[in-house]
């Protein structure tokens, strides 16, 4: 539902293993985990940057609509982005975007502001706000077979079937060539619960909504942008940069210093 802009010239050539080293993945969610009131702080964009200088390849995971976020500030250390709650994945280094469930149906857009309900559409999803739940179903119900429904913070998102936040960085890993990888994962709401579950260890922040919190791995002490910098400066300054890089060799003792932490 928010409308940020951002730079459209954010491809650039990385790669996405540097020398032979295997890239630890972190995936973070946008609004309420590394964004405040849709930006992302200086803090968080020093805590990235140095996480990308010790080879972990870093991944934006969002609800939000494709390229409606403030992200100028990160792009740089970023691998790659799931925007639209895993319906649209974009891989930076090569410039590559794709739609791998498909789009909700036209139709079914077209029957829904016809009753004049405020719906946002965009590349693959659309969004309005819960509350427009009762009246949406006599349409939404018509097309069950090709959507789902994501709720998040008072804002519902219809989907492609089979789109959620961890299919969607499940597919731009495959394609990235880093699936199987370890990965950590930052939320803090209602639809971070997939991106969690399947992370080696999933993380809410300390004002994450209860269900996540009491579904996570690990809560910060600290509450939003601030949590995920808390964790971050764990893994990175707690051990030495050997440790901290994440190669084929030191792979399974990496996962385990994330639950020592």
């Amino acid at each position: 539902m928010h409308r940020f802009g951002v730079n459209l010239r954010i491809c650039r050539h990385v790669p996405c293993s540097r020398n032979g080293v295997t890239m630890c993945l972190l995936a973070f969610d946008f609004d309420g985990t590394i964004a405040k009131d849709g930006q992302v702080p200086a803090n968080v964009v020093e805590s990235l940057r140095r996480a990308a200088a010790q080879s972990y390849a870093l991944f934006l995971v969002t609800g939000r609509l494709y390229r409606q976020a403030s992200i100028d500030a990160i792009v740089p250390w970023l691998t790659g982005i799931v925007w639209e709650n895993g319906a649209v994945i974009e891989h930076l280094p090569s410039c590559h975007i794709a739609l791998p469930f498909g789009t909700i149906p036209d139709a079914m857009i077209h029957e829904l502001t016809q009753l004049g309900i405020e719906v946002i559409r965009g590349k693959a999803i659309a969004a309005t706000w819960a509350h427009h739940e009762p009246r949406l179903q006599p349409i939404t119900a018509k097309y069950e077979d090709r959507i789902t429904f994501e709720y998040n913070k008072g804002a519902l998102m219809i989907l492609p079937r089979g789109a959620n936040k961890a299919s969607g960085l499940q597919q731009l890993l495959a394609y990235a060539g880093l699936d199987g990888e370890p990965v950590i994962a930052f939320g803090d709401g209602e639809n971070d619960q997939t991106l969690l579950e399947m992370a080696h260890l999933g993380i809410a922040v300390q004002d994450a909504v209860p269900s996540l919190r009491t579904r996570a791995g690990r809560v910060t002490r600290l509450p939003g942008p601030d949590g995920v910098v808390e964790v971050l400066h764990d893994l990175l300054a707690s051990r030495d940069r050997e440790q901290n890089s994440c190669t084929t060799q030191n792979r399974d003792r990496w996962i385990e210093m994330l639950h020592e932490l």
